[in-house]
């Protein structure tokens, strides 16, 4: 277990303890504590979970997840799954092309951080996009670098590494900000690796939609280090040079989704 501060603060703040999820799959063997921040209301776990546990859970077992009542995927491969995320890949690439705002003089590149098999960032290579993708899990890189043929990374987000030069006028962060224990750490380092005209995707649970609920499913999410409202994730953005641009309604009842621009420092 790791200890856990609001990172939307320089120093240690007082939290309130709200409740204890119980272990209730194969992966969470310990009980979690839910606490919130008592100066700008952020829920998160603390402690949580050390993240090179966390990775150790991502192997193939996760992605092919069989025993009843795990957290994981049935078959993370099998073609209705990845149809679907080469589906949403595509719902990305249309609002990132219609809402860029300067089209003549952007890169075309995007990074998708939270890849697994990175199916999301086919339709932008297809379209002749450099794409990059990061993840944690060694199985999904793997896979995804045999089967689609994807610049792939090995990475933890909260240990990001690009190449000095590499910038990006698109980044995702697909039901995977959430996870990051680091959050400002990595959002300084996009921030260097983004230019003016960079927009960011975003989609993650909102809590409100179930922080009153000790029993709702995305309790026993161990993997999601905070847990964010729209006001908290604008706070976070804002810290490290970007902002919430616009709300779009999500596909998922308990998420929300956000197109979100940099600002100049």
């Amino acid at each position: 277990m790791v200890k856990v501060i609001c990172p939307l603060h320089a120093q240690k703040t007082k939290t309130k303890f709200l409740f204890e999820c119980s272990p209730n799959n194969w992966a969470q063997k310990v009980s979690l504590r839910v606490v919130q921040c008592q100066k700008c209301d952020l829920i998160f776990f603390s402690p949580n979970l050390n993240p090179e546990i966390r990775k150790a859970y991502h192997n193939q077992d996760y992605y092919r997840a069989t025993e009843k009542g795990c957290i994981g995927y049935p078959d993370y491969i099998e073609e209705e799954h990845l149809s679907a995320k080469i589906y949403f890949g595509r719902l990305l690439l249309s609002w990132f092309t219609r809402l860029r705002k300067n089209k003549d003089n952007l890169l075309d590149s995007i990074i998708d951080l939270g890849c697994a098999s990175g199916h999301m960032l086919i339709p932008f290579r297809d379209k002749g996009f450099t794409t990059v993708g990061i993840d944690f899990s060694e199985w999904a890189v793997e896979w995804g670098k045999k089967h689609l043929d994807l610049d792939l990374r090995c990475q933890d987000m909260d240990q990001l590494r690009l190449g000095k030069n590499e910038l990006f006028d698109c980044i995702i962060f697909w039901d995977s900000l959430e996870h990051v224990q680091k959050p400002r750490k990595l959002l300084k380092i996009l921030y260097k690796h983004s230019t003016k005209d960079t927009l960011m995707i975003v989609q993650m649970p909102d809590v409100n939609q179930f922080k009153n609920d000790p029993t709702h499913p995305y309790w026993s999410l161990y993997q999601h280090s905070f847990h964010y409202t729209e006001k908290t994730l604008g706070r976070l953005l804002k810290l490290e040079g970007f902002q919430i641009h616009r709300k779009l309604p999500s596909s998922q009842s308990a998420e929300m989704l956000f197109i979100v621009t940099r600002q100049e420092k």
